[in-house]
């Protein structure tokens, strides 16, 4: 682990690594929000956007109900229904077809103490990332769909780190009895 502070006031300090940032993007972040920063082709940059409820904008406003809350409903019973889930793991959408194997669209075997790339029975993670990324784009941009996959690798990298640590901790002690 890393021995650099940082201070956490609104945005992402860019020299953090991977493991340094997914705390903040995969954990609060992603409900709370961040303040997004805008690079010289005045999109989003450095892992700021998308935010969460709190995001505060450029323009000044604040707050995106979205984040949690479909734009068409407003409703937790309809967030909680399977299809909910099945619309991007499932469904047929753009080139890809329906499906009822959701390994189909997984990279990452999340199942096990070590988190690695899907493979064999367990499906084949590089497809996988790749048929996912095809279904995020029917609704979201490029920032947006590379954001949360980066998120997404940047969490698994770190709690492999801490798996890693632990398993090392665990050896060391047996040794000692």
């Amino acid at each position: 682990m890393s021995d650099k502070s940082f201070t956490w006031k609104w945005g992402t300090p860019r020299e953090a690594t991977k493991e340094e940032l997914a705390p903040r993007t995969s954990g609060c972040q992603m409900c709370h929000g961040t303040t997004v920063e805008l690079g010289p082709d005045n999109k989003p940059i450095n892992q700021t956007w998308p935010g969460g409820v709190g995001t505060r904008y450029p323009d000044g406003f604040i707050g995106t109900c979205t984040v949690c809350h479909e734009r068409h409903t407003f409703s937790k019973a309809d967030a909680r229904k399977p299809e909910a889930c099945g619309a991007c793991h499932m469904s047929g959408i753009g080139e890809l077809a329906t499906t009822h194997n959701v390994q189909e669209r997984l990279k990452w075997d999340l199942m096990h103490t070590k988190s690695v790339v899907r493979s064999g029975n367990r499906g084949e993670g590089v497809k996988g990332e790749e048929n996912m990324r095809k279904i995020c784009a029917n609704c979201h941009g490029p920032t947006h769909v590379n954001t949360q996959r980066q998120t997404l690798d940047n969490f698994v990298a770190l709690y492999n780190q801490y798996w890693e640590g632990a398993a090392r901790m665990k050896k060391e002690l047996e040794e000692k009895n």
